[in-house]
């Protein structure tokens, strides 16, 4: 899972560097295709509660003092990165705030 978001960051990174030029448009009059597919299928929410779920984990796991491996750590730090970028990107649109749930 972290690999995946890992890529559906970059290709929303590169979508959004390209709409960059259209700061007043819609997530619906660029080109940001990942953004988009998110946002209609409803996974938008999906990815909040994912991260919500992800940060509980880790502060239950930091505080039960057990050590994780390096490979863990760098999928954890893969994934809490490729999904902030996911959302940090929606969040740059209008629509996708209003959409995201509590």
């Amino acid at each position: 899972m972290a690999t995946t978001c890992g890529r559906i960051a970059k290709v929303s990174d590169m979508e959004s560097s390209v709409a960059a030029a259209k700061d007043d448009a819609t997530l619906w009059e660029t080109e940001e295709q990942a953004l988009r597919y998110l946002l209609e299928d409803g996974k938008l929410n999906l990815c909040l509660r994912n991260m919500i779920s992800f940060k509980a984990h880790q502060r239950a796991y930091l505080i039960s003092g057990d050590l994780p491996s390096a490979e863990m750590l760098a999928q954890a730090d893969n994934f809490e990165k490729g999904l902030g970028v996911v959302l940090r990107n929606a969040w740059s649109h209008v629509e996708a705030l209003q959409t995201t749930g509590k």
